[in-house]
């Protein structure tokens, strides 16, 4: 709800016909824990009582006037491009396959034959 209120919010603002800026749902998440605990400390708890008895619309209003505030840069969305496909290394299946027994190899480590 909270992301849709911050691309509603700003794509009426952009009379440019632009999309609206796809909000990310880590970076919104950041925004608020930042000044969720500071809110708790600036106002006191009946101010927040009043909250649970608000209507819908009045909710709606007051999350569109919130998301006005928040600058659309600082929780879009960061699309990464495709990932480049590495070829693999052709190895003989003789070799992948190949066991080598540990004790075999700290034998012949120390200089015992094998």
């Amino acid at each position: 709800m909270l992301k849709r209120s911050v691309e509603a919010a700003h794509a009426a603002a952009d009379e440019t016909g632009a999309p609206p800026p796809e909000v990310s749902t880590y970076y919104l998440a950041v925004q608020i824990r930042g000044q969720y605990e500071g809110m708790l400390i600036a106002l006191p708890p009946n101010e927040w009582s009043h909250w649970s008895d608000a209507t819908p619309d009045v909710i709606a209003c007051k999350l569109l006037e919130l998301a006005r505030g928040v600058d659309p840069a600082q929780v879009r969305t960061r699309r990464r491009g495709p990932k480049n496909r590495k070829p693999v290394p052709y190895v003989e299946g003789a070799v992948a396959r190949a066991h080598h027994s540990t004790a075999r190899l700290l034998k012949r480590a120390k200089g015992g034959t094998s």
